[in-house]
């Protein structure tokens, strides 16, 4: 099988219904055509992300994790991930104590806030580009 139409001897593209041998060079591991935009996103991406720097990075994503975390509490909420930040990561997974997860992640989802659902826990994601208000938004909905 191909790998990718990259990877085979095409004579010409006239028949489809025949795969053609691959090439005898290591091409012959070459996918389909090149995700450009991928590329070009993920070049800009990363130039964002060595603009702020991997510190700043992280010391945003653990503020927004202690205001979740703090709200969490506050509503009653039971918590899997770690509290420590030694083990912790930006990922904060809980249940609510009086409402069904999927009930609640089903109207999180209507609200656009953007959770998921993993064994009956709700995942939580915040990263550097979140805001403060977006966390208390996610809060005032639990």
């Amino acid at each position: 099988t191909n790998t990718g139409w990259l990877s085979a001897q095409w004579v010409d593209f006239n028949n489809f219904s025949e795969l053609p041998p691959l090439k005898n060079s290591a091409a012959r591991y070459e996918e389909g055509t090149k995700n450009l935009i991928g590329i070009f996103g993920l070049m800009e991406h990363l130039k964002l992300i060595l603009e702020i720097g991997p510190a700043e990075i992280e010391k945003r994503i653990f503020h927004l994790r202690e205001i979740l975390i703090n709200g969490l509490k506050d509503k009653g909420c039971e918590i899997l991930s770690p509290i420590s930040k030694k083990n912790g990561s930006g990922i904060v997974t809980f249940k609510h104590v009086k409402t069904d997860s999927e009930v609640l992640y089903e109207e999180l989802i209507k609200k656009k806030i953007i959770v998921s659902l993993r064994s009956g826990w709700i995942r939580v994601s915040p990263h550097f580009y979140n805001t403060d208000d977006e966390i208390k938004e996610l809060l005032n909905n639990v």
